[in-house]
Parts: structure tokens; C-alpha cells; sequence
């Protein structure tokens, strides 16, 4: 996260330094446990509070080498019991 963020920080492009924000925050949870930073609520950038969501769905529903797929209900479950924790409240 930190290296992806310090990357695209120096770019002369909005586009890659909103990029920058994302990399650099979308391991942060609401609650502040995540990670690089701890920090939390608001002071996560919309733009990565949006992404963790996004990141977290399709990491769930989609099949890996590693683990099967959930389903839809399984994932929405998931998203409603870590609803405050890891995710804000108003994107779930």
C-alpha cells in the first residue's frame, strides 16, 4: 500500500495521484485497525473508503487459487456484519 502510494504521489497526472490515494488507503479500516497508517472514519479518503469496498466485494465473489467464490447473500453478509468495523456505514 505504502509503496504503490509513494509511487504515483509524484505524478504530474490527477488521474495517478487519485491513484495514489486508493493504493495508499484502501487497507485502512473505518474502525482503525487497517494498515499503513491506523487511521480512520474520515481521514480515510472517500476515494479509498469506495475502493475497500469494491476491492473486498470482488475479492469475495470471485473464485482464486486459493479459496472458492461466495456467493452473493454469503458476501452481503459479510459486508452488513463489518459494517462500522471495516467498512463506513453509508457505503454499505
Amino acid at each position: 500500500a505504502q509503496i504503490g502510494y509513494d509511487i504515483l504521489s509524484t505524478s504530474d497526472l490527477e488521474v495517478l495521484r487519485a491513484g495514489a490515494l486508493i493504493a495508499g488507503g484502501h487497507h485502512e479500516n473505518w474502525d482503525g485497525s487497517g494498515y499503513p497508517n491506523g487511521i480512520a472514519g474520515e481521514d480515510i479518503h472517500i476515494f479509498a473508503r469506495i475502493a475497500s469496498v469494491a476491492d473486498v466485494f470482488d475479492a469475495l465473489v470471485n473464485r482464486r487459487c486459493y479459496k472458492q467464490a461466495r456467493s452473493i447473500d454469503e458476501t452481503l453478509n459479510f459486508f452488513k456484519e463489518m459494517k462500522g468495523t471495516k467498512f463506513e456505514p453509508r457505503l454499505v
